[in-house]
C-alpha cells in the first residue's frame, strides 16, 4: 500500500508541475524526469501483473477445487469466502493497473506534444496546422462543398527532427482522436479534435528560450 501511495505522489507531481511549465529548458529538465518516471511506473507495471497472474491463478484454484466438492461439502466450506476475496483482490489490482496505465500514457503524450526547443516548436506547429487543414478538408467534404479532384487532402509532413517512436505515437494519438464517441456524429468527432488541435498549437507556442 505505501508503495502504490508513493507512485500515486509522484504522478500527481509530475502532471502538475507539467502545468507550470514555460520555458524550453524546463520543459527539457522536466522531460527526462518525466521519461525516467515512467520508466519506474512501467516497471512497477509489470510486478503488478505477475501478482495479478498469480492470483488469477489462484483464484481458478479455489473454483476448481470448491466445484469438485459434493453439495453439502460446498455449503459449509470456507471456499466460497476465499474465492470472493481473491476475486476481488484481481479486480482492484485490475483497476489500478488501469490507472497507472492511462498516467503513464498521459505523461508520454504531454512529453510527446511539448517542445523543448525552438525548432522542436517550429516543427510540431507545422505538423498540428497541417493537421488541422485534413480535419477542415474533411469538414468541407461533410458539408457538401463542391471539391475539385485535384484538391485531395495531404498528410502532415513532418519536419524530420523528431524520433521515429515519437511521430508514431503521435499518429496514434490522432487515430484515437479520429474515433467516434458513443453516439456522436462525425461532424462533432471533427469539431471536437479542432478544440483538441487548437488546444495542441496554443501549448506548443507558449514556450520560449
Amino acid at each position: 500500500m505505501e508503495d502504490s501511495q508513493k507512485n500515486n505522489d509522484h504522478l500527481k507531481e509530475f502532471i502538475s508541475e507539467f502545468q507550470t511549465l514555460s520555458t524550453f529548458a524546463e520543459v527539457e529538465d522536466w522531460s527526462k524526469r518525466a521519461e525516467d518516471e515512467i520508466g519506474r511506473v512501467s516497471g512497477f507495471i509489470r510486478e503488478l501483473d505477475i501478482e495479478i497472474a498469480r492470483d488469477a491463478q489462484a483464484l481458478e484454484r479455489v473454483r476448481y477445487e470448491h466445484a469438485q466438492k459434493p453439495l453439502i461439502g460446498r455449503l459449509f466450506s470456507g471456499g466460497n469466502n476465499e474465492e470472493k476475496e481473491l476475486s476481488q483482490r484481481v479486480e482492484n489490482s485490475r483497476q489500478y493497473r488501469l490507472e497507472k496505465t492511462r498516467a503513464v500514457i498521459q505523461l508520454q503524450e504531454f512529453i510527446d506534444f511539448t517542445p523543448k526547443s525552438s525548432e522542436e516548436q517550429k516543427a510540431l506547429v507545422k505538423e498540428l496546422r497541417q493537421r488541422k487543414r485534413e480535419l477542415q478538408e474533411k469538414k468541407r467534404e461533410i458539408t457538401m462543398v463542391i471539391r475539385s479532384p485535384n484538391t485531395q487532402p495531404q498528410k502532415a509532413q513532418t519536419d524530420n527532427i523528431f524520433d521515429a517512436a515519437t511521430l508514431e505515437r503521435r499518429k496514434v494519438r490522432y487515430a484515437k482522436d479520429a474515433e467516434l464517441l458513443p453516439q456522436e456524429i462525425t461532424k462533432a468527432a471533427l469539431d471536437r479534435q479542432f478544440a483538441q488541435i487548437d488546444r495542441d498549437i496554443q501549448w506548443a507556442e507558449k514556450f520560449n528560450q
